[in-house]
């Protein structure tokens, strides 16, 4: 992975509900709000991760990869 934001290696989304009532919008429809993990595998060589912190401490999922995860509401 190249240094800088990475991207998601796996989503996992724990629940889908509607927003706003399920207030269709037009010509996109219905937004919705998703509970969802975010699965990450960084490079704790790269200088752009040098300030996570304890991502030495990380399990090795691959070689020069580290794996986190983080919840976040969409």
């Amino acid at each position: 992975m190249s240094p800088g934001p990475q991207r998601p290696v796996r989503l996992e989304v724990h629940t889908r509900e509607p927003f706003a009532e399920a207030h269709r919008l037009p010509g996109t429809g219905a937004y919705e709000v998703l509970t969802a993990t975010a699965h990450y595998a960084v490079d704790p060589r790269a200088a752009a991760n040098h300030a996570i912190p304890d991502l030495d401490s990380y399990p090795p999922t691959a070689p020069a990869r580290c794996a986190s995860a983080v919840g976040t509401a969409v």
